[in-house]
């Protein structure tokens, strides 16, 4: 008795406003709703691919990027050095919204929200010898994380040596 009950993707089931369920076999989609097909305004991704995919870059910036509505990785910047991204908004993200591994990098003043899965996952320095990571993660706003896998999601998954997150 009292226990929380909760479906996806089962078609009977929609009776309330804003509920939705895709038929992939029919490429229909049935959204519950009050409004006038006019009043509706549907964004669906079918990106399966990270946004932005960066691999052994050293002193780029990304700044002021909107990265939104993915099924996979919003920005993935790997194995690189001395990179920033900031005072960009990542949002509607299936898998990490951002991440940041390698040497002296910076994560600040950005937006991370609604994401399936993680948020951030920050990364540097070497565990085996102990060389610090050198990065920055400070000052961003990370909500609504982990809204469709629960399990194991974290808004922030943080590995490494000597790096120095602040003010999340």
């Amino acid at each position: 008795e009292n226990h929380l009950i909760s479906t996806a993707q089962i078609i009977e089931e929609l009776d309330s406003e804003g509920e939705c369920y895709i038929d992939r076999e029919n490429g229909i989609m049935y959204i519950y709703t009050e409004l006038a097909p006019e009043e509706i305004s549907i964004d669906m991704s079918v990106a399966n691919f990270d946004l932005i995919s960066a691999n052994g870059i050293s002193y780029v910036t990304f700044d002021g990027f909107d990265i939104t509505e993915t099924r996979n990785i919003g920005i993935a910047v790997r194995a690189s050095n001395y990179c920033t991204i900031t005072n960009c908004r990542a949002s509607l993200t299936y898998m990490a919204a951002v991440v940041l591994d390698g040497y002296n990098n910076t994560l600040t003043n950005n937006l991370v929200t609604n994401t399936a899965y993680n948020a951030v996952c920050f990364s540097g320095g070497d565990q085996i010898t102990l060389t610090p990571g050198n990065g920055i993660m400070k000052n961003n706003v990370i909500r609504y994380t982990g809204e469709v896998i629960r399990s194991y999601a974290s808004g922030l998954d943080i590995s490494g040596v000597g790096l120095t997150v602040s003010n999340n």
